[in-house]
């Protein structure tokens, strides 16, 4: 079988799981997310940011303690790769500040991990996923704030071969990700 053929019956695999897992799920798991104090339900089927310590594990106390959860999410737009919330700015950094890591999950299924709130005033060069943070300031004030899924930073080396290596593992999650987004009406193209 070609590496072509595996990756469709990976992909519709992954599509028929997801729609039998949340066709069969009739109670929703709850997820206490203590940094928002709000709760959140998160079915075995959706999608889900969670913090996770310098250890590699997850952390924040509870478990299933999601940063975020696809209802938090407003859309994301492939070609520009930003991540926009349907709440506040402020409430999303403040949830992600203190985080080394985030793991992005489809119900149990690790899709990628992700370096944390890397922005322009970070020195460090990443050659895999980062959530790139930026902001333009009037006055005092934090206005225009943008949230974006980058291969690597500073962008400079999207053609650098570590780069490439990265974002040929995750291609199949990275597309589990895109269509799930799209299937629910969260993906701008």
């Amino acid at each position: 079988m070609s590496k072509r053929n595996n990756f469709w019956t990976v992909a519709i695999v992954i599509v028929s799981l997801t729609m039998s897992m949340t066709a069969c799920s009739s109670d929703d798991n709850e997820v206490n997310n203590e940094l928002s104090g709000k709760e959140n339900v998160e079915p075995s089927a959706t999608l889900a940011a969670y913090a996770i310590d310098s250890q590699g594990t997850r952390s924040g106390g509870e478990a299933k303690t999601a940063v975020f959860t696809d209802e938090d999410i407003e859309w994301f737009d492939l070609n520009t790769r930003e991540l926009r919330f349907r709440i506040d700015s402020e409430a999303i950094h403040t949830r992600l500040k203190s985080i080394f890591f985030m793991e992005f999950r489809l119900g149990d299924e690790v899709l990628f991990q992700v370096d944390n709130l890397v922005n322009p005033t970070v020195s460090r060069t990443y050659f895999d996923l980062v959530l790139y943070y930026e902001w333009t300031w009037v006055g005092e004030e934090k206005v225009e704030v943008g949230y974006f899924l980058y291969d690597c930073y500073p962008q400079q080396f999207i053609d650098e071969e570590l780069t490439k290596i990265n974002r040929n593992k995750r291609a199949n999650q990275w597309k589990a990700f895109i269509d799930y987004l799209e299937s629910n009406g969260k993906l701008r193209k």
